[in-house]
């Protein structure tokens, strides 16, 4: 669920449950979420307890696609949980992902950018999470669902994080 309007080309119950922020605070009251957490400032994301249900119940594995914020929430209760943490492949590849989703205002990225650098020094200091570089989204996807990894890649992974972080820091496009 989310507070945010849909973007170009999403679906509600596909891509998210679109919901006001007042029906949204209704169902954090009433405990209808697994996580909630108001992401880059202003809009609120959640993890419904009924969406979850539903994927177990048709057996399915649940995949969450949420926050750091999120995971660290999860984990309390789920502690086997096996977090990932999905990385672009450059700054650059980065930048221009985050402006071709349309329209990005100068507040909305200074916040985008703070929250990516607080999730990025959290992944990189906790061993825990498995990165993976988002070059190829199939490739990225048959990674994390094969449940897989090399600790080779992870190191070359923690130093690309570690190259974003710097150029989150220095506020460059380098």
């Amino acid at each position: 669920h989310t507070t945010r309007p849909p973007r170009e080309g999403e679906a509600d119950g596909s891509h998210y449950w679109f919901i006001d922020e007042t029906k949204m605070l209704e169902l954090v009251r009433e405990g209808a979420f697994i996580e909630v957490k108001a992401i880059h400032g202003a809009t609120i994301y959640g993890t419904s307890v009924d969406a979850y249900k539903l994927v177990l119940n048709n057996g399915h594995r649940p995949l969450l696609v949420i926050d750091v914020q999120g995971e660290e929430e999860i984990s309390r209760a789920v502690p086997a949980l096996r977090p990932y943490f999905i990385l672009p492949p450059s700054f650059d590849d980065w930048m221009d992902r985050l402006h071709s989703r349309g329209v990005i205002t100068k507040e909305d990225k200074v916040n985008r950018m703070a929250s990516a650098r607080r999730e990025i020094q959290t992944v990189s200091n906790n061993p825990a999470y498995i990165l993976v570089v988002n070059d190829k989204v199939n490739q990225a996807a048959e990674e994390i669902l094969s449940g897989k990894y090399d600790e080779k890649e992870q190191a070359k992974n923690k130093k690309l994080a570690k190259r974003l972080l710097e150029q989150l820091n220095a506020g460059t496009r380098a």
